[in-house]
């Protein structure tokens, strides 16, 4: 019979959550860089405003370029006009589903 000791439940703890941590940060992190390599290129602005910052919550991935929903909401055609990229008819979207998904799985092997 095996007895665990309270430190030893602690470790094996902490060692989950920096595993997590650590699939969370790499995760973001290649979304980031998805996500600039995906941004339409007509003056560079757009894909040079991407940032990342770590919160209370997690990561916050945003871009503050006054534009950047119309690109990323995809495709649409609005009064007879064309709003969107083609290089991403569907927006930001499917990249998000993406990762979520590689989030699931990755954490799922934890």
């Amino acid at each position: 019979m095996r007895f665990c000791l309270l430190s030893d439940i602690n470790k094996e703890v902490d060692k989950v959550v920096s595993e997590i941590d650590e699939v969370v940060d790499r995760v973001a992190q290649d979304l980031l860089s998805e996500l600039i390599t995906v941004t339409p290129v007509q003056t560079g602005a757009l894909k040079g405003a991407w940032y990342i910052e770590e919160s209370n919550d997690g990561w916050i991935i945003s871009n503050n370029m006054e534009y950047a929903s119309i690109i990323f909401d995809g495709q649409r055609i609005v009064g007879g006009r064309e709003y969107g990229s083609k290089k991403l008819p569907a927006g930001i979207s499917p990249i998000l589903k993406k990762y979520d998904l590689i989030m699931q799985q990755e954490l799922a092997k934890i």
